[in-house]
């Protein structure tokens, strides 16, 4: 009997930053942010000589800006907390199956993502194809975005069939 399933493994990631190291990251953003924005402000709005509530409205108008960009900020590093980080990724031609193992960093636990070879489709967002570095891969399952393989900021970049591994989910995806 022929074994139909192709293997492909990095190192799993270790548990990343705790809920408290990204609350200190985020406030730190927030107000490094928050008091530049306000002190252009103030630059360019005054030459000293306004009354005090145009500097308390530059100040909340900063905190404001400065606000939006952290919760987007935290918006985008939960999305990608909840899709995990791929580790490794099994095709099995026999069941036409594609799994990919994540391990999500915040909780460290490892769940298994499985998209049939119909229901797969790729979103390749290669700026240059021929270095594998620049590769940055949607993985859908039908319409719902499965995970981002950002392949330059992870392990997969130094993966010895990196390129093998793009081609082969690109066919699947086009068949």
């Amino acid at each position: 009997m022929q074994n139909n399933m192709i293997t492909y493994k990095v190192d799993k990631p270790e548990r990343g930053a705790g809920v408290l190291e990204y609350i200190l990251k985020y406030l730190t953003i927030f107000i490094i942010t928050g008091f530049l924005i306000w002190a252009i402000l103030i630059f360019f709005m005054t030459n000293g000589s306004l009354p005090e509530l145009i500097y308390m409205i530059s100040l909340y108008i900063s905190f404001g800006l400065s606000g939006i960009l952290v919760l987007y900020l935290v918006f985008q590093t939960v999305k990608k907390i909840k899709q995990g980080t791929v580790y490794q990724i099994d095709f099995d031609e026999k069941k036409q199956l594609l799994s990919l193992h994540l391990f999500n960093e915040l909780k460290g636990t490892e769940f298994i993502e499985t998209i049939s070879y119909s229901s797969l489709r790729i979103e390749d967002k290669a700026q240059i194809i021929e270095i594998k570095a620049e590769q940055r891969l949607n993985i859908y399952n039908n319409s719902f975005l499965i995970n981002r393989l950002n392949i330059p900021k992870t392990a997969w970049r130094i993966h010895p069939r990196i390129a093998l591994i793009v081609e082969t989910l690109r066919e699947i995806a086009n068949n």
